[in-house]
């Protein structure tokens, strides 16, 4: 947490590049679907990157409760 309240930007830079590498990484996903809607507010991509983290790992659960809570948002 302390990465991403010092420099969010950075911080969902290194999630993008690890994408980058491997797109369906589950917890970069479900990392990237939080800080894109609490830092920048955009809940439509939140919600697609959740539905990509689900996807890849329909058993997680952070995914799943990211989703509901963008959903209502």
């Amino acid at each position: 947490a302390q990465t991403i309240d010092r420099d969010p930007a950075a911080y969902e830079r290194r999630l993008r590049e690890v994408l980058r590498i491997d797109p369906n990484y589950a917890q970069a996903l479900s990392r990237l679907a939080q800080a894109v809607s609490v830092y920048r507010g955009d809940y439509a991509e939140a919600i697609l990157l959740a539905e990509r983290a689900l996807a890849a790992d329909p058993r997680a659960r952070a995914p799943r409760a990211f989703a509901a809570d963008f959903y209502l948002a």
